[in-house]
């Protein structure tokens, strides 16, 4: 006589083993839904993790650099800020060396006055070499501080009432020259600077995307895995209690058959 095992019920085992599968698959789509993230855990994405922990320090670098361009990029604009400050000076310097220069028009007390703008003006590009900071660096010392006109001052040698006008000029000429020059040049890294960080930024975007791609989740597949999920879940669920059901009515038929095969015949209907 065969032997029919009641203690296991292999269609209700099956039924359990996939309803815990699609279970957990809903806690996972109910997490990356809630958190917008697909990869909440190395466990989630092990590959994923290298690529995109790889992209992100990448990514840092790229903004470390933007960011030492845009400070670097702040300093220049002072710079060349000041140096603007100091051309309009050497501007005005000159106009009161040409107009000495024509001396049948101005008697010697304008002179005298213009000296004293000119001294005035010299002592100012003196005090702005070394007061001018930014971030605590005198920024305008490399190019002014070098006292290079000093001698326009009153008693020097290229003063504008009795010195040598021609070479007071030719002095502030040369001195206008290296401001423009160093302008040019200031200007010239600033663009450089500019379109480093125009290109960093677009590397900083491709590096975003790449990341987001690997880490972020996509909510329009994501809600269509979680709907799918979650009806497979159900479906289990109802195999499980269809599975546990027929057990039961297979042990109550079986319990019948059994009743009726030991009821005294006497008894018999």
């Amino acid at each position: 006589m065969a032997v029919i095992g009641l203690g296991y019920n292999a269609a209700e085992a099956l039924g359990i083993r996939w309803l815990a599968t699609h279970q957990a698959e809903v806690a996972q789509s109910l997490e990356r839904l809630s958190t917008g993230k697909k990869l909440n855990r190395a466990s989630d994405d092990p590959a994923g993790l290298v690529s995109s922990e790889g992209l992100k320090a990448e990514q840092k670098t790229v903004l470390a650099k933007i960011e030492a361009n845009t400070r670097a990029g702040y300093r220049y604009s002072a710079i060349e800020g000041g140096l603007g400050v100091v051309s309009e000076m050497l501007q005005d310097l000159k106009s009161y060396v040409i107009i000495n220069a024509n001396s049948g028009g101005i008697s010697d007390t304008e002179k005298n006055a213009n000296q004293d703008q000119v001294d005035s003006i010299v002592n100012t590009l003196a005090d702005l070499a070394n007061t001018q900071t930014y971030n605590g660096e005198l920024i305008l010392q490399p190019y002014i501080g070098g006292g290079a006109l000093n001698a326009l001052k009153s008693g020097g040698k290229l003063n504008i009432v009795n010195g040598d006008l021609e070479g007071a000029q030719n002095a502030i000429d040369a001195f206008v020259s290296g401001i423009t020059s160093t302008r040019a040049a200031v200007g010239a890294q600033q663009n450089g600077l500019a379109a480093e960080n125009r290109a960093l930024a677009s590397q900083n975007e491709n590096l975003s995307a790449a990341i987001s791609q690997i880490v972020d989740t996509d909510y329009a597949s994501e809600v269509g895995n979680f709907v799918r999920s979650q009806a497979l879940a159900e479906a289990a669920t109802f195999a499980v209690q269809a599975a546990r059901n027929l057990q039961a009515e297979t042990v109550l038929a079986l319990l019948r058959g059994q009743a009726e095969a030991i009821k005294p015949a006497g008894n018999e209907k």
